[in-house]
């Protein structure tokens, strides 16, 4: 009697060391998914600054410029260069 109860004991030991071990290996998976997540955030949020960056020059130029062929030519020269675009029509 003893020994069965010994053994239902290491048996159910043995699952819970494996149950235990399926969950570390579960939370380092998410853990690393979520890294990874972070880093794609991360990325998207330094673009977004840019061109925040960008659209704030662009606002405070065109305060200053007073007539429309200087907007024309501010947007040409400085607006679509930085923004990533190769021509401006």
């Amino acid at each position: 009697m003893a020994q069965d109860q010994t053994n239902i004991i290491l048996r159910k030991l043995e699952r819970e060391k494996r149950a235990r071990k399926e969950a570390e290996q579960l939370l380092e998976e998410k853990s690393l998914e979520l890294f990874h997540s972070y880093q794609e955030l991360e990325k998207t949020n330094e673009g977004h600054q840019s061109r925040l960056q960008i659209l704030n020059k662009f606002s405070i130029a065109i305060t200053q410029i007073e007539t429309i062929d200087e907007l024309g030519w501010y947007v040409a020269r400085e607006v679509v260069g930085q923004l990533g675009f190769s021509d401006c029509v």
